[in-house]
């Protein structure tokens, strides 16, 4: 019997030997082992030697530095909820990349949700997972998501999600749905918060009225070229003049965005003393050099599949790249299924045109946006030479006349292409 065992464990440790040969030595099998790995399992395997990290990196490198995806709860299951909660949970336990930025919509149904089945993960060395009961959906993400995650979520009456596949997008008015988009750090792009409060969004109405230097720009480091600024408020009595100063302080951005039921920002997750304050805005900086943008404007008169078609070309003109693309798009609550007759058409019609492009927003009480990029300069000529007071005063006239921000009853369609 000890000449069988010993027999086995032999054979066992050739096995072994084996295996640790070919995983370190045959590069490609290593990579078709790894390369299907969520990023939390890769960053396991990297710590176990320097062959396998490199191989890690490499990989890591290699995946879209953004991920998305929806969920939408059954309505005739008792326990749809759960099941969604479940299925996020799933999800973001298994995500392809290390978030660094995260933005979340989700249903006005699922605001006041007691996730009850958030099962989280311990600090502790024996890695016990535990019953955890959350207030709400973003405490639910907050438990799922690294401390580092800059996260905004927000709450509206309906949302827009596309399947991690590019397979499907749906619009979701009034059921249980969430849907995100998460973003890597990369050195090509970034993101950064801007919360205001009453106070200060006040103040900065006032400066722009005033016509004073605005003095927003502590929120995003110097040096950083804004290319757009995603606008959330729940306060639908916001004045537009909030998104002016931004407009005029950060060199004409787009701004785009719109009013929602509730919001959640960085801050507030992962601090509870400051929930007393609660910023009444919330804005999402992308900035980049090599970030490109365009949007347009879905208008109230635009009821039929023909028109929406002719829009959709408009936003196509602009001929951004899509491999490394995304879209927002903030809807009306007005508009939807019940201002077409059926569901889901600005979206169809949307992924024909941009079938690489994962779109995501909201349905709200209220769109902000224009068209962008806006008109270029034209300067005058004479012999040639360009007269450069014309066109600083141009420049000037765009900074100090911004186009309307506000309106009712539209579409807001942001395209984005990253570098």
């Amino acid at each position: 019997m000890n000449k069988i065992n010993n027999i086995h464990a032999s054979t066992a440790t050739d096995i072994g030997d084996r295996s640790c040969y070919v995983l370190t030595n045959f590069s490609q099998i290593l990579k078709q082992i790894l390369i299907g790995l969520p990023v939390k399992s890769l960053n396991s395997c990297a710590r176990v030697c320097k062959i396998w990290n490199d191989a890690v990196q490499k990989i890591k490198k290699l995946r879209c530095p953004f991920y998305w995806n929806y969920f939408e709860g059954e309505e005739e299951s008792p326990d749809s909820q759960n099941r969604l909660l479940e299925s996020i949970q799933f999800t973001i336990e298994n995500l392809p990349i290390e978030p660094e930025t995260m933005i979340v919509y989700y249903t006005s149904v699922l605001l006041d949700t007691t996730c009850t089945s958030a099962t989280v993960l311990t600090k502790s060395r024996s890695k016990r997972r535990i019953q955890k009961e959350c207030s709400d959906v973003s405490e639910f993400f907050q438990n799922l998501l690294p401390r580092s995650c800059q996260t905004t979520a927000v709450a509206a009456d309906g949302i827009i999600g596309t399947s991690s596949s590019l397979k499907k997008t749906k619009e979701f008015e009034n059921k249980c749905a969430l849907s995100f988009i998460c973003f890597a750090k990369q050195s090509t792009f970034s993101f950064h918060s801007i919360q205001l409060d009453v106070k200060q969004g006040t103040k900065l109405g006032e400066l722009w009225n005033s016509n004073e230097e605005t003095s927003c720009s502590n929120f995003i480091p110097p040096g950083e070229t804004v290319k757009s600024v995603f606008f959330f408020s729940d306060d639908v009595t916001c004045p537009q003049e909030m998104g002016f100063a931004l407009y005029k302080e950060y060199n004409q951005p787009l701004i785009a965005g719109g009013f929602v039921d509730s919001l959640v920002f960085p801050s507030l997750l992962h601090d509870i003393n400051h929930r007393h304050d609660l910023p009444t805005i919330c804005c999402v900086a992308l900035c980049g050099e090599m970030v490109k943008i365009a949007s347009i404007i879905i208008r109230d008169d635009v009821c039929d599949k023909p028109a929406v078609e002719a829009c959709m070309k408009e936003l196509k003109s602009h001929n951004l790249p899509e491999e490394r693309s995304f879209a927002f798009m903030f809807a009306c609550v007005g508009r939807g299924e019940n201002h077409y007759g059926e569901a889901d058409v600005e979206s169809v019609i949307f992924r024909k045109y941009f079938p690489k492009t994962p779109l995501l927003g909201l349905f709200g009480n209220g769109e902000v946006g224009f068209k962008y990029p806006l008109p270029p300069i034209v300067s005058k000529e004479i012999d040639g030479t360009e007269i450069h007071d014309f066109v600083n005063d141009s420049r000037r006239y765009l900074t100090r006349h911004p186009p309307k921000l506000y309106h009712a009853y539209t579409t807001v369609l942001c395209l984005v292409s990253l570098p």
